[in-house]
């Protein structure tokens, strides 16, 4: 390697440690909580993320897919009367709560 070269790279490895590393950007607020509300001061970081938007209404989409429609098994109690007979009337709506011994439905039946 000759002079030149040798000075070069000396003198840029000079320069190298010669400069002062950049400061440390300041370190923001911490956000304050109010209750349930958290509160960030003006010109937070994190306000930068936050945006508003209007809302408009989107376009309806309808999608065919084939489908049965089944009783979930794990939710549905059957329920057998001790004899035959025709349902007159029933006294219980669906999804409605009931007790133990509740009429349920009224039965007519020819063997009694």
């Amino acid at each position: 390697m000759n002079h030149t070269t040798l000075l070069s790279v000396l003198s840029l490895a000079l320069l190298a440690a010669c400069t002062e590393a950049p400061a440390p950007a300041p370190e923001a607020p911490a956000p304050i909580l109010q209750g349930s509300q958290l509160r960030f001061a003006p010109g937070h970081p994190q306000l930068a993320l936050l945006g508003m938007a209007t809302a408009a209404p989107g376009k309806a989409i309808t999608v065919e897919l084939p489908a049965k429609l089944v009783w979930n098994e794990e939710r549905t109690q059957r329920i057998y009367p001790a004899f035959a007979g025709r349902v007159m009337a029933i006294k219980a709506d669906v999804g409605q709560q009931v007790k133990s011994g509740t009429l349920l439905a009224q039965l007519a039946s020819p063997d009694f």
